[in-house]
């Protein structure tokens, strides 16, 4: 388990009305949690891609980015 912190969310417009929304997120998991840029996580009832590379932390954890986009 881990704990999943909510980020931002931008939102862009396109001339035809469709909408796209760039939501972020990040998870601190357990040390030892082994996760590539390639993955994706479900994060309560939401799929998001990993962002960048995930930084480990020592023996404290490791931090993820993500990022889901929509629309």
């Amino acid at each position: 388990g881990g704990l999943a912190a909510p980020g931002g969310a931008a939102e862009a417009g396109e001339g035809d009305g469709s909408r796209q929304v760039d939501t972020d997120a990040t998870v601190y998991a357990p040390a030892g949690t082994a996760v590539a840029s390639t993955d994706r996580m479900r994060v309560p009832g939401e799929v998001f891609e990993v962002t960048g590379t995930p930084q480990q932390w020592g023996t404290s954890g490791v931090v993820i980015s993500l990022r889901r986009v929509t629309g």
